[in-house]
């Protein structure tokens, strides 16, 4: 279930209309750990990734659990005019969005998110806390980038009989330039 939300969190960001373009909407890979040089060509974006989860009993049964997940919204913008416009965005002289800010793309990503649930059978996503990430600068411009966390839970059952038995794993190979670019492909088929 983890990986299925988490992907359907991206493609309903990817699916919204704002009223600006993002460079980058995906999950979130350790891109900040590396050279935030590199991970600057794609904001504004917008990375998500599992933040975590607790499992508690669930009922009277000991085959079931309620599994309490969070998942981190990050969102990074940048912009040569300084910090605070990071921060703010800028707009042109009829309020159209010229380059969004870190607090607008919250903003607009809490629109799109909070209260849904997919159609999944989960419960909707409720927003939680947001931490600072980075508020400095980098050569000549100005980096902002926040994470928004969300909330949501589920039952999970205890799975079973016999777990059926991984055939097929597919690996996606994509640019550390530009991790949006898929370089290459896999698929290994395993011996069963």
């Amino acid at each position: 279930m983890i990986g299925l939300v988490e992907s359907k969190i991206v493609d309903a960001i990817k699916a919204a209309e704002l009223a600006y373009p993002l460079k980058f909407v995906g999950s979130y890979g350790g891109e900040f750990d590396d050279d935030i040089g590199l991970v600057v060509r794609n904001f504004p974006g917008v990375w998500v990734t599992f933040g975590g989860s607790q499992n508690k009993p669930h009922g009277v049964s000991k085959d079931k659990q309620l599994v309490t997940a969070r998942f981190a919204v990050v969102v990074g913008a940048r912009n040569v005019r300084g910090e605070e416009a990071t921060r703010q965005g800028t707009t042109g002289p009829n309020g159209a969005v010229i380059e969004p800010g870190t607090y607008r793309m919250l903003e607009d990503i809490r629109g799109v998110l909070w209260g849904t649930d997919f159609g999944l059978p989960i419960e909707a996503l409720e927003p939680r806390d947001v931490k600072t990430l980075y508020n400095t600068r980098l050569n000549d411009m100005a980096l902002s980038v926040f994470a928004q966390e969300y909330e949501t839970c589920w039952i999970e059952r205890k799975p079973t009989g016999d777990l059926p038995l991984l055939k097929v794993v597919g690996m996606t190979y994509t640019d550390a330039a530009d991790p949006s670019r898929v370089v290459s492909t896999d698929t290994v088929i395993l011996n069963t």
